[in-house]
């Protein structure tokens, strides 16, 4: 088995180093000459206030003619942008004049990093640093004076996808309103970008979005089957004078929290005070090092909230923020939500002795990610865990190691080394809990013109006890033209691979699937795109453990038909076939009665059609509608999503997102069983500094409802105090349907200073 998985791995490299030598042949006829001069300016006297009466601004070049990209990518936009940069050594200066066909602009609120997309006005700088087309900053402003910082990764090609905006760092912006127009004036210093020192030039693009036109368009020209946030397609900045050292500050981040709550269950309450610091420091223009003592990875969101009628664990993103810049190092191994070798998520929290998840306390931890030169790219992260011995959960320390290193124009060769080793041993931990040790390289590759990326995976796990099926492998490939797309994939997970600290959803199984279609682009003015595709996906078993489990543990196809409109509306339908081996009891409801009587052991064929509706998110109100209807495994299923969205610009917008289950199985199980989430949710944004939200989670799955208000107050850059507010109930109980489960109360404050 594992001959014949690295002849296919060989086999896959081959294949794809074969398409990058074709494509050395492909010159883009996007952006050969899009460039912009950056004049230096010793002691440019601007003021930050959006308004562009500054002599300086007069100097610059203007960088102008911006392109459509939806609806079309074959005309100019009619609404045009010029941008013009300045810069010294402290930092970039940005001036950006944004014609528009009238003042009424949309944005969803005044809080920071919001009013993103087409269905809100905005203008977004992308800067490729180490011109890599691969990894970018993000700067983002509305015409309501709202920052949106954040980070690119993986070239950009799955567009707001590959953006993570959960980083942050300080600068500033300015807007000032007109008739026709509005004008945005930018600050950023230099400490907020990586670069290699002595470099003359960045790779930059420069987008926005005009949700009154309903067009967004493009400095460097980008074409309508990619995003538009796509690092294949760019121009250039060239700087008048190399870029050199600079002094970037060390920011020292204290934060001090106290809670006091009350658990109903067992009648106990507690208060407690913890206090820490973050230490931020910059090695040189391209690198950092993050440390911390006693640090706080609460966080000021609240879960996602969402029911689960599939056999598997749910893959929930990251919110904390130590894990998540340049968060692509470590998190892109693998198949993401599939066979994930590191889930940072693991990290702080831990299985009691009924396999409950709880939270686990972290002592401490270091982090260090950047570049060593313009090839290659490092990260490190060290966290230590405390014990619990009463649930036997021992101390741990928590190691991974990630190397990237560039080849050809735009691909990568990853590594990367994960250890968990219990430095503390409960009496009753078993000898397979002692370590787990995870190993294994990537290859990502991304064409000269993005319309090929892929990546292919070995990795291998070494833990007590384990037998020798301890590999995961795969890869995908994936092909997008403007008239054609094909996504081929295939996935094998070892029955003994284990990585604690991933996300493995399936062991020993593989995959593989394929998925292509053509699109079509019509000239009625009304229909901007329509997609027609076929997908087809094939589970099996490597190794049979029980000779009456059939090779083939599951299969599907389904075809699937896209139509999006210009007014940015979509529209979807699907129909789908499956097979499924059930190899133990199944209860999809996880009620008492589901338990009860589970769904058996054996073979289902069942189908269904899934419809889904999206409408113009531009407007005040916007809804999407999705229903999934037919056989599931012995019976009937019917899902019903609905979303609504409704804002009073800026000031306030709310959301109700819903889900029912309607579960119809043969007797002895009931004549149907309801599953149904409720998640309405209220947004006040007072000011750019003062926020307030409120947020319902109802579940009747596990029979809870939550409540969370906070109230944010940004006082300073970065600087926050937050007032958080958590009430939990049972709502199965008969007699007392709202039985508290615990309250409490969040105070905490953090603080960003640079010196």
């Amino acid at each position: 088995m594992k001959k014949n998985i690295l002849l296919l791995l060989f086999s896959v490299l081959i294949s794809t180093y074969n398409v990058d030598a074709q494509n050395k042949k492909y010159k883009s006829q996007y952006n050969k000459n899009r460039s912009i001069s950056v004049k230096f300016v010793e002691s440019p006297d601007i003021k930050i206030d959006g308004v562009l009466d500054e002599p300086v601004w007069n100097l610059a070049e203007a960088a102008t003619g911006f392109w459509q990209h939806f609806p079309t990518d074959k005309l100019q936009a009619t609404e045009q942008t010029e941008v013009k940069m300045i810069y010294n050594h402290e930092a970039l200066y940005i001036a950006a004049k944004v014609y528009t066909v009238g003042n009424n602009y949309n944005t969803q609120s005044l809080e920071r990093d919001s009013g993103g997309g087409i269905s809100n006005d905005n203008i977004a700088f992308v800067f490729d640093t180490f011109s890599d087309r691969n990894n970018a900053y993000y700067f983002g402003v509305t015409p309501f004076g709202v920052l949106r910082d954040g980070l690119m990764s993986r070239g950009g090609v799955d567009g707001l996808k590959n953006l993570d905006l959960q980083w942050d760092t300080t600068w500033k912006a300015e807007v000032q309103q007109y008739d026709g127009y509005y004008t945005v004036e930018l600050w950023i210093p230099t400490f907020a970008f990586k670069y290699n020192d002595g470099v003359e030039s960045w790779r930059f693009n420069c987008y926005r979005n005009d949700a009154q036109s309903q067009i967004n368009s493009t400095w460097a020209k980008i074409p309508r089957n990619r995003e538009t946030e796509d690092l294949g397609f760019m121009g250039t900045m060239k700087f008048e004078r190399p870029l050199g050292k600079v002094r970037n500050p060390i920011a020292i981040i204290p934060y001090a929290l106290t809670t006091t709550g009350a658990n109903y269950d067992d009648g106990t309450t507690n208060t407690k005070f913890n206090a820490g610091l973050d230490a931020k420091i910059p090695i040189g223009s391209s690198s950092n090092l993050d440390l911390t003592v006693n640090p706080d990875f609460s966080s000021t969101s609240p879960p996602q909230g969402s029911t689960n009628i599939t056999r598997f664990e749910v893959n929930i993103d990251e919110q904390r923020q130590f894990f998540l810049d340049n968060s692509d190092l470590f998190a892109n191994y693998g198949k993401a939500k599939q066979a994930q070798p590191f889930y940072s998520r693991r990290i702080g929290y831990g299985k009691d002795k009924d396999k409950n998840d709880i939270e686990v306390p972290i002592i401490a931890g270091a982090r260090f990610t950047g570049k060593l030169n313009k090839d290659l790219r490092v990260g490190l992260i060290n966290v230590q865990t405390a014990e619990i011995a009463e649930e036997n959960i021992p101390a741990n320390n928590n190691l991974v190691v990630s190397v990237e290193q560039k080849v050809f124009k735009k691909s990568n060769i990853s590594a990367f080394f994960i250890n968990r080793e219990a430095t503390s041993s409960p009496d009753s931990m078993k000898t397979k809990d002692k370590f787990n040790r995870v190993f294994g390289a990537d290859f990502n590759y991304f064409s000269n013109n993005n319309r090929w990326n892929g990546k292919a995976y070995l990795h291998k796990s070494v833990s007590p006890e384990a037998g020798d099926k301890d590999l995961s492998a795969g890869g995908f490939l994936y092909y997008n033209s403007r008239k054609f797309t094909s996504q081929t994939n295939a996935r094998y997970v070892g029955g003994d691979f284990r990585s604690d600290l991933g996300f493995i959803k399936r062991p020993n199984s593989a995959m593989v699937s394929e998925k292509f279609g053509p699109k079509f682009y019509p000239k009625n003015k009304n229909i901007n795109m329509i997609g027609v595709f076929f997908l087809g996906t094939l589970d099996f078993q490597p190794v049979r453990t029980d000779p009456s489990f059939p090779v083939i543990s599951d299969y599907s196809y389904s075809f699937q038909y896209r139509m999006k409109f210009s007014n940015q509306t979509e529209f979807r339908v699907d129909y789908t076939r499956r097979y499924t081996y059930l190899d133990k009891p199944f209860d999809p409801t996880k009620t008492p009665e589901g338990k009860e009587n589970p769904i058996p052991v054996g073979d289902y064929h069942y189908g269904d059609v899934f419809v889904k509706y999206t409408s113009d998110k531009s407007r005040l109100f916007s809804y999407v509608i999705e229903g999934t209807e037919g056989t599931y495994y012995n019976g009937r299923k019917f899902t019903g999503k609905l979303t609504l969205n409704y804002r009073i610009q800026p000031f306030f917008n709310t959301s109700l997102k819903s889900t029912l289950d309607y579960i119809r199985l043969p007797a002895p199980h009931p004549e149907y069983t309801s599953v149904v989430y409720l998640g309405p949710k209220f947004n006040f944004t007072f000011t750019k500094k003062l926020f307030w939200t409120t947020e319902v989670q109802f579940n009747s799955q596990n029979e809870s409802m939550g409540v969370y208000s906070k109230l944010q107050w940004r006082y300073r850059p970065l600087s926050d105090i937050f007032l958080i507010y958590t009430d939990g109930y049972h709502t199965g109980n008969d007699t007392e349907p709202f039985a508290p489960r615990f309250r409490s109360i969040f105070l905490k404050a953090t603080f960003w200073l640079n010196i």
